[in-house]
């Protein structure tokens, strides 16, 4: 719903003239600072094949495996176990 209107009546072409209106007038929605930064990295070809086999949302999929990692050595560090 990222290019919802809302139009009282009118069909297709109320719906169309107001997404048009919007694009027109650079009307966006609310803007929040990013929370994840933008880098290139480089990983096996294993690795990337396992993340795109499990479909849609992998990146995050792949975000989540790496912060678990991170706060399990974290808290190894913390008790001097790494």
């Amino acid at each position: 719903m990222k290019h919802a209107v809302v139009v009282r009546g009118g069909g297709y072409a109320a719906v169309r003239d107001a997404l048009a209106e919007t694009r027109k007038s650079g009307q966006r929605g609310a803007q929040f600072a990013p929370t994840k930064q933008l880098v290139s990295v480089r990983y096996s070809p294993e690795v990337l094949s396992f993340f795109r086999a499990t479909g849609a949302g992998w990146q995050s999929r792949m975000n989540d495996a790496l912060l678990e990692w991170v706060h399990k050595k974290s808290t190894l560090a913390t008790r001097g176990d790494a």
